[in-house]
């Protein structure tokens, strides 16, 4: 797998509320969990 080295102090994260809610109006907890995996996992890289 490729991995994009990024060069940043600051990396701004949008989001748009289709990616989170279900057309039902129900709550995605897995994009949330993928999400909150990936910025952790950058965070951990000292990124904020």
């Amino acid at each position: 797998m490729n991995h994009r080295s990024i060069e940043a102090n600051r990396i701004v994260v949008k989001v748009g509320t289709s990616s989170l809610i279900h057309p039902n109006g129900a709550v995605n907890l897995e994009t949330f969990d993928q999400l909150a995996y990936t910025l952790s996992a950058l965070t951990t890289r000292e990124k904020n």
